[in-house]
This record gives structure tokens, C-alpha cells and sequence, in this order.
């Protein structure tokens, strides 16, 4: 008997799952959580009505303006006119748009409209933020900024700021890959980061800032690494940070000490 009961309070202890924020869809060790905690506190971006935060749904171009508004203290109070012929007053994200518009961060499409429930893309997003923090951008982009992205795209100068300033990074081959609807999560994210920025006197965000330290005790060493990339592994007499090779599904030992 007492071994089953045992064996019962073991399953139920390992079996909690890390949650200790605001949403149980973004607990502890999620990667956005520090992100999502902080816009949540400041009141930039919420939760839904049942509690969840849902990191991994996209968003669209109106609710990405109440978020940017939102973080970057524009002006929002109005009256506004109508401008666009989709956007109409009575809608919750009026103010928001027209906010935005009136401040020079955003414009609409060729054809007039805004399209407030089209999913806002990478490129845009960065645009957006970018003009949003008032940041002075570079007068002439050299080389590519990212693989697939040239010197002569229509928001390179704000992804070579955002790039320069940790606010977006690269996938594992150098491709920002900006034409990817923004989720949630990531909207989060580069606010965050941006925010960042502009708090610590232009300086770019630390990507260490939440890296673990290893301090090893077989040899004279200590070193930042970020756990979600790297594994580590000791051995009796050598300690190895690896990262595995995604293309060709294989482990590569990078650095041994």
C-alpha cells in the first residue's frame, strides 16, 4: 500500500506543469514569457475572456495598431474623420487607426483601404514599430540586410535598425523571412525588445539578458549560453556545447573545452 501511494504522489508532483505568470498558455519557461508578462503588467496587450493569452494566434493590421498605439503612447483621443472607407467610427479600433495615421505611422493601400482583418506580416509590423519608437533610421542601406532581404526592399532601412538593435533576429540560415504573419507571441516579443531599446539610451537588447551561466568545476572557465539553442554535457574530464544540425538532422559538437 504504501508504495502505490508513493508512486501517486510522484505521478501528481512531476505531472504540475511550469506556470507561474498571468496565462497558463505562457507559463515560466515558454520563450516569450518575460515578453508577454511585461506588456500584460504595463497594459499594452491582454488576455481573452477565459484566461488564456494565445501566443500562437495571429494577429491582424487593427488589433497590431491598438498594440503599437498602446506601447508607444501615440495620441488616439481625436475627433477623427473618417479617412479610410473601411475603418468606421463606430468600430473599437477607430481611434487606434486614426491615431496612426494622424502621427505618420501608418498609410493604406493603393486602392484608399486599410483592411483592418488582414494579418499583419513581418515587414509591415517592423515598419510600423520602428516609425512608431521615433528612432533615427539609416539615409542609405549597403549589402543585403538579412539573405532575403536587399538594400533595395521598401522597409530596409527598418529591418537593418531592427537587426541591428537585436529587435528581430535571423532563422538559422539568415533569413528574416518577412513576409510571416505575426503571432501574438512574437507581436510581443519585438515590442518588447524595442521597448527595450528605447528605455536603455539606444543601446541594442542584450540577447544574453536571459542565457544561463555555466561556471564549471573541472575546468577554469565560466560562459553564458542560451539553453533553448545549446545542450550542454559533461563529461569526467571535458564539458561540450552542442547544437544540432536542423538541415541534416545530426549533432555537431561546436566547441569542446
Amino acid at each position: 500500500m504504501k508504495k502505490i501511494i508513493l508512486f501517486i504522489c510522484v505521478f501528481i508532483f512531476t505531472s504540475i506543469p511550469v506556470f507561474a505568470g498571468s496565462f497558463p498558455d505562457v507559463p515560466a519557461d515558454h520563450a516569450n514569457y518575460e515578453a508577454v508578462e511585461l506588456l500584460d503588467e504595463r497594459g499594452i496587450i491582454h488576455g481573452y475572456d477565459d484566461g488564456t493569452f494565445g501566443p500562437d494566434n495571429l494577429v491582424n493590421r487593427a488589433e497590431a495598431m491598438k498594440i503599437i498605439v498602446n506601447a508607444f503612447g501615440i495620441d488616439h483621443n481625436g475627433p477623427y474623420n473618417p479617412i479610410f472607407p473601411d475603418i468606421f467610427e463606430d468600430e473599437w479600433y477607430f481611434p487606434y487607426v486614426m491615431g496612426g495615421y494622424n502621427t505618420g505611422i501608418i498609410d493604406g493601400y493603393d486602392d484608399g483601404t486599410f483592411k483592418p482583418g488582414n494579418y499583419v506580416n513581418l515587414a509591415e509590423f517592423l515598419k510600423i514599430v520602428v516609425i512608431a519608437s521615433d528612432v533615427d533610421l539609416p539615409s542609405n542601406v549597403q549589402g543585403d540586410v538579412f539573405v532575403d532581404v536587399n538594400s533595395s526592399e521598401w522597409y530596409a532601412p527598418h529591418a537593418l535598425f531592427a537587426r541591428d538593435h537585436n529587435v528581430v533576429m535571423p532563422d538559422d540560415y539568415g533569413y528574416l523571412n518577412a513576409d510571416q504573419f505575426m503571432t501574438r507571441a512574437a507581436v510581443a516579443e519585438a515590442i518588447y525588445r524595442m521597448l527595450n531599446v528605447l528605455e536603455n539610451n539606444g543601446d541594442p537588447y542584450p540577447l544574453d539578458k536571459n542565457w544561463d551561466l555555466y561556471v564549471s568545476t573541472l575546468l577554469p572557465f565560466k560562459i553564458k549560453y542560451d539553453p533553448l539553442s545549446w545542450k550542454l554535457i559533461e563529461y569526467d574530464d571535458e564539458v561540450v556545447f552542442f547544437r544540432g544540425d536542423k538541415e541534416y538532422l545530426q549533432f555537431s559538437p561546436i566547441r569542446v573545452y
